[in-house]
């Protein structure tokens, strides 16, 4: 799933544009979901793969027009009305959720 929301103000942007990327089959967003909650738990594996995707998406966002733009990456939600769950989210100059080496 890919989607853009234009004039979006959360925390990190005012009145801006979001990008949101999440798998679109159910079973890629469950491993995705699956790789976050292994990540609490210490798997330095699951922790590898989510600092990987952190580091791309906060290598897209530099490439991004300014700071009123955002990439968020993420795994739907089971509660649809809270869209996407963010694992790396950035805008030009910064990446919103850290990267934890």
């Amino acid at each position: 799933m890919f989607k853009i929301e234009h004039n979006i103000t959360n925390a990190d942007i005012s009145k801006g544009v979001m990008i949101n990327i999440a798998p679109e089959k159910y079973d890629d967003s469950k491993e995705l979901k699956n790789t976050y909650i292994e990540l609490g738990l210490g798997d330095k594996q699951s922790k590898n793969k989510i600092i990987l995707l952190q580091k791309l998406v906060s290598k897209a966002a530099k490439k991004l027009p300014d700071d009123n733009s955002e990439i968020t990456l993420g795994f739907k939600s089971e509660q649809e009305r809270k869209g996407v769950v963010p694992i790396a989210r950035s805008v030009k100059s910064m990446d919103a959720v850290p990267i934890h080496e």
